[in-house]
């Protein structure tokens, strides 16, 4: 009688241990599901406003080729072989100088 009880108390453990296994993995897939709907809907959503906003701000194509011909300033003119063994353009400051002091 003993042995029936041990054995249905096995049986039992082992089927909630597989309910409890099968319960997490709906519950995981269910999670995955409703996560990626939120995304989807959410990607979709943002891309709307997105267009939308862009639809409401000012063209600027027709400055595109003005701004294109402006020559851009430089500080500092492109490093080449001789730029880089020359001296520097600048004087070190007299802190940096070893005949300052």
């Amino acid at each position: 009688m003993i042995a029936e009880a041990v054995d249905a108390a096995v049986s039992v453990g082992w089927a909630l241990l597989v309910w409890v296994v099968l319960m997490a993995v709906f519950a995981t897939a269910a999670l995955y599901a409703v996560v990626v709907t939120v995304w989807v809907v959410g990607r979709s959503v943002w891309r709307v406003l997105r267009g939308a906003w862009t639809a409401m701000r000012p063209r600027t194509d027709s400055l595109a080729p003005l701004a294109a011909e402006q020559p851009t300033e430089d500080p500092e003119p492109p490093r080449t072989a001789e730029r880089i063994s020359a001296p520097p353009l600048r004087p070190a400051p007299s802190w940096a100088r070893k005949d300052a002091a």
